[in-house]
């Protein structure tokens, strides 16, 4: 669970909706192997990472930061 440099941690209190409509990801990675690719046109690769660079630039102006991200302090992992 992210957690914010004073300590608190972050929650998500919305209802779980199974896959979250992951279908449509799945169908367009059949569809891109089907057709030999290794990306899809409709968002490559580069487009995704520097989405992923943006969130971990807001997360780090805000505070957050995930347990793996945050170093243990000497004998209390």
């Amino acid at each position: 669970m992210p957690t914010l440099r004073d300590g608190r941690q972050l929650r998500h209190t919305e209802e779980r909706t199974g896959h979250g409509a992951l279908h449509f990801e799945a169908a367009e990675v059949a569809r891109c192997i089907a057709a030999g690719r290794l990306q899809t046109p409709l968002r490559p690769l580069d487009d995704s990472v520097t989405t992923l660079r943006a969130r971990d630039a807001i997360r780090r102006q805000c505070g957050i930061a995930f347990p793996a991200e945050s170093p243990q302090p000497f004998g209390t992992a």
